[in-house]
């Protein structure tokens, strides 16, 4: 089962699988991915929607098939957290996660051709300002681009409380 990871650990917290679980099962997410639909977790972590997604097909006694797997797009930015999920997802499983659809690297960065249906995760949760430095300046440029702040000066003078996780959603 995934746990929390050490670096990067800025606004991070680990979502509980069977919190994932309720989620999934809630806003008919997992019925949606069985039908066809592609999930990003633009942030997993160590994959706890994932995880959550292949315990309610156990629950329910589906199958999962590699087809289904490649249907799943996670982002992550700290290589140990993908390692640790890869490698809990082959022995809680026995069915290999697509690497190429486990990216290492940061959101804020992502760039893609594909097209995805769902957004699933939980998104960092710290305020602008609250950012490490050598991040800040990274992070500035991506809030403008996404229209979270229209004034730079302010954003520069850390006049910005808004919250890094609506950057995510927004991208």
């Amino acid at each position: 089962m995934p746990g929390a990871g050490k670096k990067h650990g800025v606004g991070r917290v680990f979502t509980p699988v069977p919190w994932a679980k309720w989620l999934l099962k809630r806003y008919e997410v997992y019925d949606s991915w069985r039908n066809g639909a592609v999930l990003l977790d633009p942030t997993c972590g160590q994959g706890a929607f994932f995880f959550a997604l292949m315990e309610i097909a156990k629950e329910k006694r589906e199958s999962v098939r590699r087809g289904d797997l490649a249907r799943l797009f996670g982002v992550e930015i700290d290589q140990d957290d993908k390692d640790i999920f890869l490698r809990t997802f082959r022995n809680d499983f026995d069915i290999e996660f697509p690497q190429e659809n486990f990216v290492c690297g940061d959101f804020v960065d992502f760039h893609s051709n594909r097209k995805f249906d769902i957004a699933i995760g939980n998104p960092p949760w710290i305020n602008f300002t609250n950012l490490p430095g050598n991040y800040k300046e990274k992070a500035k440029c991506a809030f403008m681009e996404h229209g979270l702040v229209t004034n730079k000066r302010r954003v520069l003078l850390g006049g910005s409380r808004v919250d890094f996780a609506s950057l995510i959603i927004m991208k």
